[in-house]
This record gives structure tokens, sequence and C-alpha cells, in this order.
């Protein structure tokens, strides 16, 4: 399995880089490709990125996209020939055996008694969640970290290549993906810094923030394992059934959003007493 991954990023690899050194050019999605390449390399990715673009209105391409989707990565900092340095945190999405443990986002012991039962079980969910990709973000630490600007890059690249239906342009989606979601963690752990030097203040918005974040983070998540299932055929009844439990999750928060909000509300007004 392992010299599989390696045989699909040495496609994207050869693809994306590789691609100028074709001397026969038969239409002009092939020509800009070339062209594009050698801006790409050149770290020009404003011009890669202009170029491709304008191919695209004419002319529908899968190797157009998947180039184009490596320039606005190039951009956001993410090259493809560095993949090899994180390839081992490549499903941590899905495999992960950590027995680390961590503590709950939202102290139960700070929880007032007087909150209803269904309240509580809520609450007791969203430690769940949030432990969880705490325990995925740690395996994953070979994935780098893009600065919040750079993430709209990812998401554009990501937009593109969902229109490919290439196995190794699901696997380079789903790389993306790993990217993205390591990089709204981080930033997502500095609110979390705050929320305890705050002294895990109820009223602090990281609190009425965790649902939405969750949801959102969590489709991520699944979107992540449909593209290695499209990616990896002979797997993608298992990667299917685990993208199953995420999204049933993700959905539930997202239903009971209101009523979660609900709840971070009186956990502020019973502080306030």
């Amino acid at each position: 399995m392992f010299m599989k991954r390696i045989g699909f990023l040495v496609f994207i690899v050869s693809t994306i880089i590789f691609s100028s050194c074709h001397k026969a050019r038969n239409t002009p999605a092939e020509s800009a490709v070339a062209k594009a390449t050698v801006y790409i390399d050149q770290g020009d990715y404003d011009f890669a990125i202009q170029i491709l673009e304008d191919s695209l209105l004419f002319e529908e391409n899968s190797e157009t996209r998947l180039v184009l989707a490596s320039a606005y990565a190039g951009r956001a900092g993410i090259k493809v020939e560095n993949y090899w340095d994180y390839l081992i945190g490549f499903d941590a999405f899905a495999k992960d055996k950590t027995e680390a443990m961590y503590p709950d986002i939202i102290p139960m012991n700070l929880v007032p008694e007087s909150i209803d039962q269904e309240a509580k079980e809520t609450l007791k969910i969203l430690n769940d969640q949030y432990k969880d990709l705490q325990k995925l973000n740690a395996k994953a630490e070979k994935i780098p970290v893009v600065e919040p600007e750079a993430l709209q890059d990812l998401m554009r690249a990501r937009s593109i290549l969902s229109k490919t239906t290439s196995s190794g342009s699901r696997l380079y989606r789903s790389l993306l993906t790993a990217v993205v979601v390591k990089s709204e963690f981080a930033e997502f752990d500095k609110v979390v810094k705050e929320w305890i030097a705050a002294e895990q203040n109820f009223c602090f918005s990281l609190v009425a923030e965790l649902p939405t974040w969750l949801a959102d983070t969590l489709d991520l998540v699944s979107e992540g394992l449909d593209d290695l299932g499209k990616a990896y055929p002979d797997q993608n009844a298992d990667y299917q059934s685990m993208r199953t439990k995420i999204t049933e999750t993700g959905k539930k928060i997202s239903i009971d959003l209101e009523s979660n909000q609900k709840i971070t509300e009186s956990l502020c007004v019973f502080q306030k007493r």
C-alpha cells in the first residue's frame, strides 16, 4: 500500500513538474499547461494561475485543473515536491491509533449542576468530538500548517480538483484537505489557549464558536475520506464507512446548532450569577 501511494505521488509530481518537457503539443490547453509549468518552476504563481484560469474558460481539461490546483497550492506555500516530507501523515483522517488522553475543552466539573441532563450530554459529545480531532492533529505532525490568508488559495485548489475524476487528482485533493484541517486546527488552538488564559470563562467566544467549528471541520474530514476512497477504489468501502460515521456526527452537530448555542448562552448566564 505504501508503494502504491508513492506511485500516485510520482504521477502527480511528474504531471505537474515535467509537463513542460513535452515538445509536441496538440491543443491550446496543453500549450497553456506547458507555459504555466515554467512559471510555477520560477515561483511566479500569479502568472501561472492567470494562464490556466484563462485556458479553462475555453477548454475543460483535467491536466489543466491539476496544474492550476498546484499553482494555487504553491502560492499558499505548499509545493507538491515537498509531499514526501509528510507522506507518513497521509492517513491521519482515518487510521488513528494514538492512545494519548486529552482533557475536555469544556470541563464538566465547571458545568453547573442545575443544567439539565440533555445539555450535559450535548456538552460531553462536543468534548468527545474535539478530543477525536486532537488525536488526528497529533498524529498528523508531519503535515504543514499555512497561515490563515493562504487558506483561501488551498480551498480554491480543492474546489478546482473537485471537478476531476482521476485517482491522482483525488489523492492530491485529500492531501490539500489534510493541510486545511491541520491549519484550521492550529488557528482554533490559539483560541483555546486564550480560553484557558481567560480561566475558562463560559462567556468567552470559543464556547459559542465550538459547535460550528466542529461541524465545519468534520465536513472537511468527511470530504477527505471520500477523496481517499476515490483514490483507492479497493479500499473505498472502508473509507466510506469511516466517512458515514463522521458525516452523521457533523450533521447532528449542525442540526443541533441552535440548541448548542442556547446551551452555551445558558452557561454564560449561570457563570455571571
